[in-house]
């Protein structure tokens, strides 16, 4: 059934496409846009004056939590226009109005929504975005697909039904000209399924596409060894290759992580993330190398970077724990704020 839903969705995709001509959205080309707003002076009022403010706001925003006027705004715009005039405006020149128009067209369950998302796909034009007290920018396209993927439990509008999101998922693993955020995080939280392999280390070989790499290494194959460790050398990588090896433990790669801790611990060349991962890594293999590697983390000379090493020691052996690291675990002394720090990061992935 999955197979089904899988080549009926890449049906699907071509069609869509295909009847939008493949227009690229981006800051680079015009926008096209027919809707006449001179004929509709109470719709136009609300979008000239949503372009004026120029950022896409919550309910709520600012440290106190009042009531954004920019929402009001979009409330008025969800209240006066229509669904086709709504589509319309997912086509208008400034991005915050196309993330309102398509926000208030999700909130009505158009049937429209879904073909507009997959035409924005690649619309890279900046939007900036106001939500409580987090500011922010991101692309228009991501904005798009948060709307659909990403909300809160009483919300009430567009969900993605699972022939769609299938839909949206081999789209990001097949069309590489998509560069939206969304797609590194659909690659990287990608489960191993056999259909899609051969064009995930397509990926990884052919564009050396890091944000595959984990994927790649969940089908846990003996083939893909050498392409994952060549990874770890690239200057924008290792992060990627050091998260694909937590996932993909095996003794193959040991010794490339071990180089790659001592070179970087010595000069201070990596990076907060990148020891953070390494100790990780290295404690999946508890041998008397690794004890000893570890033991070196108390020898830096840097208090700030000595506790800032403790802290990623004690949260690797915490999360894979052996025996063999109980005598470190006792030697590390942190101060109350990074213990706060440790037990926060052992309730996420990395």
């Amino acid at each position: 059934m999955k197979i089904i839903a899988f080549v009926c969705s890449i049906v699907l995709c071509m069609a869509l496409f295909n009847c939008k001509d493949k227009q690229q959205i981006n800051q680079q080309e015009e926008v096209k846009f027919t809707l006449q707003l001179d004929s509709l002076p109470a719709l136009k009022k609300v979008v000239e004056e949503l372009e004026a403010y120029n950022v896409v706001e919550s309910e709520y925003v600012g440290d106190g939590g009042y009531a954004s006027e920019q929402w009001k705004r979009y409330n008025q715009l969800k209240e006066i226009a229509t669904m086709d005039q709504l589509a319309a405006l997912t086509d208008y020149a400034n991005p915050v109005v196309r993330c309102y128009a398509f926000r208030a067209l999700a909130a009505k369950n158009s049937d429209q929504v879904f073909p507009i998302l997959l035409a924005h796909l690649q619309d890279t034009t900046r939007v900036e975005t106001l939500s409580g007290c987090l500011g922010g920018s991101e692309y228009t396209g991501d904005y798009f697909v948060g709307v659909v993927k990403y909300y809160e439990e009483d919300y009430q509008g567009y969900k993605l039904n699972e022939v769609e999101q299938t839909t949206l998922e081999s789209i990001f693993i097949y069309d590489e000209n998509i560069v939206l955020y969304e797609r590194r995080s659909v690659l990287e939280d990608l489960a191993p399924q056999a259909e899609y392999y051969s064009r995930i280390r397509q990926v990884v070989k052919e564009k050396r596409e890091s944000a595959a790499l984990i994927p790649l290494a969940r089908y846990k194959k003996q083939e893909d060894k050498a392409l994952i460790a060549s990874f770890l050398q690239e200057e924008e990588s290792p992060y990627q290759a050091l998260q694909a090896m937590l996932e993909f433990t095996d003794d193959y790669f040991y010794e490339e992580v071990v180089q790659f801790f001592e070179e970087g611990l010595n000069n201070d060349q990596l990076s907060h993330s990148q020891l953070r991962l390494c100790y990780q890594v290295l404690a999946k293999y508890p041998n008397e190398k690794t004890v000893e590697l570890f033991n070196r983390t108390f020898q830096i000379e840097n208090e700030y970077r000595r506790e800032t090493c403790c802290e990623y020691l004690l949260l690797a052996i915490l999360k894979y724990p052996n025996a063999l690291y109980n005598p470190i675990q006792a030697k590390i002394k942190l101060s109350d704020y990074s213990m706060e720090q440790v037990k926060y990061q052992l309730e996420h992935t990395y």
